[in-house]
This record gives structure tokens, C-alpha cells and sequence, in this order.
């Protein structure tokens, strides 16, 4: 049996390179990618089959879309027995066994983007009304010739099931909880993420402007990582470590008090997991897919304001922590990637 794994980009090293990664190294899969940096995404792809679908890819947005989907409707894949879709231009391939892990929505389906739109140039609040319009004329037909489309979370699934009228199953991303142990804390908070609007690290940052002894790590690079340091001020409390490797990342969820998460309506967060199975609570906003992975025994859930992260860090005490590390690794073994491919098994046999 063999399985082609599509994906829109690599371009990072964030939850969708992660899936790819596990999936690809379990079912011996190709991989094909409409473009990836080589420079940023995990090491581990250089070993595996991976397949470039476009000699160049345009930066013109809706173009560059638009390339994409193009790329990926002219494949062949005629040699593989299943073919699984994540992302979502990936979704335009032809194949009658094609299964969509949607991994990645576009927040145009999401019912609160439009508190995101306020944040966005003139041009790109045009460019995303331009693209609904296309989506809508086009690709929910598509959608409903999908074989099974699979959700990586409750709050992804209603987003499908709501938009396309279609009924989807949910299987969560996995971690290797494997890879991470507990560590006393060094006295700091974490948080991991790209460097990228959606993420809204600045809700992280303007919360610990009003904490004087309390000290926040930030890990990750990206477009606003300049903006980013650029508002601290006289702020000696924050800390830009940098994107580091998984491994030294492992290092620092170990040591950490708490892990930290804001980004604007995440459908799931690989990173909130890894955290908990380094037996560490998250301290995250109440949007997306959050509430599935944490409880009041694993985290708190806040307002998406600096004062709402602000009153969560001041909860989460190091003592308070310290009493949470056997329920956070309880839970992340919840998602482990064991039962991940039992799932998966099931799915594609």
C-alpha cells in the first residue's frame, strides 16, 4: 500500500511540520509540497521523500494561492493507493482515496476573524475579501467529493460541518511524550510560538509589563520580531531566546513555571501538549481549540487581554505548578502518538 502525504508549504517548524514528519516516517510516505524552506523546517525532512511540486512560487497574494492550487490539481498520483491531504490547496488533487486532515484553516472561515481584519493593512483586508468570494464560488463542491475529511479538533470540526455541510471525524495531533521530562523550574515563564501576527505574542509581552518579578521567555522568530522588541522599553523582565531546536526546546518547557499561549482561535496547539507532557500547566486563552486540551487540574484558561494573562500568571504560582505536574503528564498522554496511529491505521485500512 502505498501513501502520498500532500501539504501546501513547509516552511517552519510548527504543528503541521511536525504531522507531516510523523506521518511520513510511519507510513513510509512521499510527501509533496508546493514550496519549503529548506533553511527553517525540521532537519528530519532531509531524509525523507520529499517532492517539490512548483519550480517557483509567486509572493503575490491571491496569485500565489492560486498557483497552488494549480500545482496540485495537475498531480499524478495515479501509483498511490491513498493519498492524504493537510493544509487546504492540497485538497484540489484528484484521487479517489483522498482523506483531508484539515490542518490549518484559513481564518476567513472562522465567524470572529474580523477582529483579526482590524490589524491588517487596506490591501490584505481587500485580498481575503477577494479570496472568500473565490472559495465560496468554487471549492465546497470539491470539499464534497472528499472520500473522509478528518478534523484535528472539536472547535475545526464544527468550522467544517458549519461551512461546507459535511459531517467530519476529529482525531487531535500527537506528541511523542516520549521526548520530554520534568525538570524543577528556573523561575520563568514560557512562551513558544512564531513571531507572527495571529500569535499575538505582544498580549504576553504588555502582561508582563505590569509584573516586576515574574520573568517570560520567548521563543520563536518571525516578521514582528523587531516590533516585538521594539515595545519592551526599559522592560528587563523578558527575554528573547530565539527559534532553537526541538531538543533544546524540550529543555526549556522542562524548566519552565508555565507555558503560555495566545494566539487568535488556534484549531489545536501541538506546543500546549509537549508542554503538559513536561508535566508543566498552560496558561492560555479562552479561544480555539484550548479548552480540549486543558482543565482547571492542567492550566487556566484567561480573557485574550494583557490583564487576563496577567491574572493567570499570578495564579499559577511555582507552587502552584509544582502540584499540577502529574495531571499535566496524564493528560498529555491523552494525545500520544501511539494512539494517534492506532487511529490512523484504522482510518486508512
Amino acid at each position: 500500500m502505498k501513501i502520498a502525504i500532500l501539504i501546501d508549504y513547509l516552511e517552519g517548524r510548527g504543528g503541521g511540520e511536525k504531522l507531516v514528519s510523523f506521518m511520513a516516517k510511519k507510513y513510509n510516505a512521499d510527501i509533496f509540497v508546493g514550496y519549503a524552506n529548506w533553511d527553517r523546517i525540521l532537519p528530519e525532512f532531509k531524509q525523507l521523500n520529499v517532492k517539490i511540486i512548483a519550480d517557483k512560487i509567486t509572493s503575490i497574494p491571491l496569485l500565489k494561492q492560486e498557483q497552488l492550487i494549480k500545482c496540485f490539481s495537475e498531480l499524478d498520483l495515479s501509483k498511490y493507493s491513498t493519498v492524504i491531504c493537510l493544509g487546504y490547496y492540497s485538497i484540489y488533487a484528484h484521487h479517489k482515496n483522498k482523506i483531508w486532515y484539515s490542518y490549518g484553516l484559513s481564518p476567513i472561515f472562522y465567524k470572529k476573524a474580523k477582529q483579526m481584519a482590524i490589524r491588517e493593512s487596506l490591501i490584505k483586508k481587500v485580498g481575503s475579501k477577494l479570496w472568500k468570494w473565490r472559495i465560496k464560488a468554487y471549492d465546497k463542491e470539491t470539499v464534497r467529493n472528499i472520500g473522509k475529511i478528518v478534523a484535528i479538533s472539536e472547535y475545526s470540526k464544527k468550522i467544517i460541518d458549519d461551512y461546507y455541510g459535511v459531517n467530519c471525524m476529529v482525531i487531535n495531533p500527537p506528541v511523542d511524550t516520549s521526548k520530554f521530562n520534568y525538570k524543577p523550574n528556573k523561575n520563568y515563564y514560557l512562551i513558544a510560538a512564531r513571531l507572527e501576527p495571529g500569535k499575538r505574542v505582544e498580549l504576553a509581552i504588555e502582561a508582563f509589563r505590569g509584573l516586576s518579578k515574574e520573568v517570560l521567555f520567548v521563543e520563536g522568530s518571525g516578521s514582528q520580531e523587531l516590533y516585538l522588541k521594539s515595545i519592551l522599553g526599559n522592560m528587563d523582565n523578558i527575554n528573547f531566546i530565539g527559534r532553537v531546536s526541538s531538543e533544546e526546546l524540550a529543555d526549556y518547557y522542562s524548566e519552565c513555571i508555565a507555558l503560555i499561549t495566545t494566539a487568535f482561535h488556534d484549531e489545536w496547539s501541538m506546543i500546549m501538549v509537549e508542554a503538559l507532557a513536561s508535566g508543566k500547566p498552560c496558561i492560555s486563552v479562552n479561544q480555539g481549540a484550548f479548552p480540549e486540551i486543558i482543565n482547571k487540574d492542567t492550566g487556566i484558561l484567561v480573557d485574550d487581554t494583557p490583564e487576563g494573562i496577567r491574572a493567570g500568571v499570578r495564579k499559577i504560582t511555582p507552587e502552584i505548578a509544582i502540584k499540577m505536574k502529574d495531571a499535566c503528564i496524564k493528560r498529555a498522554k491523552e494525545f500520544d502518538i501511539h494512539s494517534f496511529y492506532k487511529k490512523w491505521d484504522g482510518l486508512i485500512e
